[in-house]
């Protein structure tokens, strides 16, 4: 099962004033979920 997710960052956690995202702390919070869920 695969998961659909919509996603906004209303407090800054993930995105900066340029709209972009720091990746490495995106995919280490993803991986903290993926695992949480097994």
């Amino acid at each position: 099962m695969s998961v659909k997710v919509i996603v906004t960052d209303m407090d800054g956690t993930f995105l900066n004033d340029a709209k972009t995202y720091n990746q490495p702390r995106f995919m280490a919070a993803i991986s903290g979920t993926e695992k949480a869920r097994h």
